[in-house]
Parts: structure tokens; sequence; C-alpha cells
């Protein structure tokens, strides 16, 4: 299986609509639309989420991110940031300044598709420090999750009322946090943090008999830790247009 198609089923995402990010290198989103293809716009992939042996497939929408991990180790590389655990979360509420990040290292992904693209950091002035560089780097990693996230809800019509999610970067509780103030959606970390291996095990137990069908997996599904937004919707929706704003300048660059 691919890792990301492994990983929904890991969370025993089955159910149309069930989707997860994966928090890596990157952001992975992968959606479940069922036995119908969605089409995105050129915003998202559309692509085989599972498909058993003499059965139809179900499809997904994947949305990735390039540049998430490689953005912490980066604030790490140039010393603003020891791990990700030193990370402090603003006040519910607090919105960036001036301060733009655009991660751009590895060229940019969903929902904008510029692999020339580089990054940029924009707004700085005397009183800039590293706290706000960090501060705006995390937000441009939840705001490249939100964006995806916005577009598998405009392609498919169905809203997103909670997302799964894994990966090495939301094991910390105040990153979660605040990812899920970014994104303003509620954020369900699962407590198995290798989803993809679990995928796999569920997949290779559908294929040898160790369980019959899809739906008993249920009984397996990890249980997980819920990060419910605890920001203004408000000011933080300000915050994400005018960062998707300075994204679509810097895409028009390299376009």
């Amino acid at each position: 299986m691919g890792d990301q198609q492994a990983a929904l089923l890991g969370r025993v995402a089955c159910e149309d609509a069930g989707a997860k990010v994966t928090y890596g290198t990157g952001n992975f989103f992968l959606q479940n639309t069922g036995t119908e293809p969605v089409r995105a716009d050129g915003e998202l992939l559309t692509t085989i989420w599972f498909q058993r042996a003499g059965s139809e497939p179900r499809y997904g929408l994947e949305g990735p991110v390039f540049a998430t991990g490689a953005v912490l180790e980066w604030l790490r590389t140039i010393g603003l940031l020891e791990d990700a655990g030193g990370l402090s979360r603003p006040e519910p509420g607090s919105v960036a300044g001036d301060v733009q990040f655009v991660p751009g290292f590895g060229g940019l992904g969903a929902p904008d598709w510029v692999p020339d693209a580089r990054g940029g950091v924009v707004g700085l002035d005397c009183g800039t420090d590293g706290g706000d560089v960090i501060r705006a780097a995390v937000e441009a990693i939840g705001f490249g999750t939100r964006a995806v996230v916005e577009a598998a809800e405009a392609a498919t019509g169905v809203e997103h009322g909670r997302l799964l999610v894994d990966g090495g970067a939301v094991q910390d509780d105040e990153f979660a946090q605040w990812q899920a103030d970014l994104i303003d959606r509620p954020l369900v970390r699962s407590n198995v943090p290798q989803t993809t291996a679990l995928g796999a095990c569920f997949a290779a137990g559908l294929a040898t008999g160790v369980w019959d069908e899809l739906s008993d997996l249920d009984a397996h599904r990890p249980a997980g830790k819920t990060f419910t937004p605890s920001a203004e919707s408000e000011p933080t929706a300000t915050a994400y247009r005018r960062w998707r704003e300075f994204v679509e300048a810097t895409a028009r660059l390299y376009r």
C-alpha cells in the first residue's frame, strides 16, 4: 500500500468522508470519497484509496503539503528552536502580526502546485525577533493544512467536523492544540504513532482471512486524544486569508 493510504486504513476511516492528516517531513491529507472518484479542479490528487481483490475500488482525495517537519528542522538548523517541545503557543484568539512565512523549501504542493517555488519571509522590521519567525512558520504549517482541507470540502461538499491526525510533530500537545486553533477544526490524535504500519497490518489481515470485512476493523480502531479549537474563529480566519494572499503572490512569481 501507499503509506498515506495505509495510514488512513490504520485510523479505520472506512466510512465515506473519513479524512486524516499525517504530520511528517511534509503534511499529507487523505480523504476517503467512497466508490466514486471526485475531481478537485487540479487542487488535489484523485487517487485510489483502497481496493480488495475482486471488489470495486474506493477512491480518495490526497493533498500533500511539502514542508512541515522540514520547517521545524530548518528552525533548529538556524538556531531558533531546540525541539518541537520548545514551542510556546500564543494566547487563544491571538494572531500573528505582519510577519508572513511561505515554507516553499521543496516547492509548493497542494493546492497551488508550483514545484519551482521557493520559500520566503516578509514583514520584517526592527522589532522582529526569532519568536516572530517561529510563530509565522508554525502558522504556515497549520494554514497550509487548512488550505488543503478547504479544497477537499469545496470539491466534495462535505464539511469536516473533525480531522484524524498522526505523525511525529503532533505528539507534542502544545503543537497539536495550536494546529487545531489554526485549522479551526477538532483534531483527533491517534494513540498509535505508527498508523501506516498498523494499516498495512490491517490490509494483510483482510487479505488472509483474519477479518472478513472492513467493518470488522471497527473494534480495533485506535483510541485518540481530541484537541478542540480554543482560538476565536474570525481573527484566525482573517490571518489565514492574509497568509493565502501572500502564498498566491509568491506562487505567481515562479509560475
